[in-house]
């Protein structure tokens, strides 16, 4: 969940030498399988790309399609939602008896509202609070005196959050800097990932980027290795939830506050457009009925849609052409009212 995925689109414009972005898409999988990815990324193509550009799902596949025949090339990048780093919100005073608080925690631009009434000191303030942010999907959170520790999971899991609060008085802050910090680790994890760990102690920045090589449990074995193998850190595996990794200031340090960011980056071999040995285009008229068959045959297989209540001429489009990909060796590519067949002697009857 929480993935974003960037698709690219590079084309050759007459005189130049080299290739120029015309286009950049991105759709954020959240709960989506590879199919559902696939999906996202041609509906986002065909709602912003130049009209030239038409793009199809075919379960896991996508077929891009440009009718004017230029060449392009399909830059793919995935910045993996994997890991969610947990953060200390100071409750700071003064606290009035029955007063109010209120917390919003926001993901993705989607938020949670949490509130605590009657606290008499900080502490019981922030012990209140914690537990009304755990008694909510998506969060979990921690006491200590007058801090917590709030860090996403389920739902939220690996996405990074927002905290706005109001009270009558008081306030509470996000301290950029902790002697400790929690990093949760997501799966499943994919073979070539880089996995890396920023972590900035007294105005120097030090690095770990560690590859996925096998399993979940061996990435975070290589992880802790590779941050106990700095300076002035220690890093341990929770006790209890072995996919927390805690960080903390060591050595010499021990107790600084440190600042802490990561990322996890995947990577794609760029896709080069090939021409089609065959190809036909069209684009279609008419006002679809509710119970009227709308038919399309390419050479091996003809396919009839019984129009539903509500559905455009789009619609219906894109549903022939849905069924042109999964039943026959042709492939087609909807957009709007217009659809391409490539392969399989390309002609085709609407």
């Amino acid at each position: 969940p929480g993935d974003v995925w960037t698709l690219g689109l590079r084309t050759w414009p007459s005189g130049l030498a080299n290739p120029s972005v015309i286009a950049s898409f991105s759709f954020t999988a959240n709960g989506s399988t590879l199919a559902g990815v696939a999906a996202g990324l041609a509906a986002a193509i065909n709602a912003a790309a130049a009209d030239n550009f038409l793009a199809s799902a075919d379960g896991n596949d996508l077929l891009v399609v440009n009718r004017n025949g230029a060449i392009f090339v399909i830059e793919l990048d995935a910045a993996p939602a994997a890991l969610s780093v947990s953060r200390d919100f100071v409750v700071q005073g003064p606290v009035t008896a029955l007063d109010r608080w209120n917390v919003t925690l926001t993901v993705a631009g989607v938020d949670t509202n949490v509130t605590f009434i009657g606290a008499a000191n900080l502490t019981d303030l922030a012990t209140g609070l914690t537990a009304a942010i755990n008694a909510t999907p998506g969060f979990k959170a921690a006491a200590a005196g007058a801090v917590i520790t709030i860090s996403t999971e389920g739902v939220n899991a690996g996405r990074g959050f927002t905290l706005a609060s109001s009270a009558p008085t008081g306030t509470i802050v996000d301290p950029s800097v902790t002697a400790a910090r929690e990093l949760r680790l997501w799966g499943p994890v994919v073979v070539g990932d880089a996995w890396t760990v920023n972590l900035t102690l007294g105005g120097v920045l030090k690095t770990v980027t560690v590859a996925v090589v096998s399993t979940f449990e061996q990435l975070m074995i290589d992880l802790t290795a590779a941050i106990n193998g700095l300076a002035s850190f220690d890093a341990s595996r929770d006790g209890v939830v072995a996919s927390i990794l805690r960080v903390t200031s060591a050595g010499a340090d021990a107790g600084r506050n440190f600042a802490l960011s990561y990322s996890v980056a995947r990577s794609f071999a760029d896709t080069a457009s090939v021409a089609a040995a065959s190809a036909s285009s069209g684009l279609a008229e008419g006002a679809p009925v509710a119970g009227e068959t709308w038919r399309i045959d390419v050479p091996g297989y003809s396919y009839g849609h019984v129009v539903t209540a509500g559905q455009s001429l789009a619609d219906v489009i894109a549903a022939l052409a849905a069924n042109v990909n999964q039943f026959s060796a042709s492939d087609a590519v909807a957009r709007g009212t217009g659809i391409v067949v490539v392969g399989g002697g390309a002609s085709f009857v609407v």
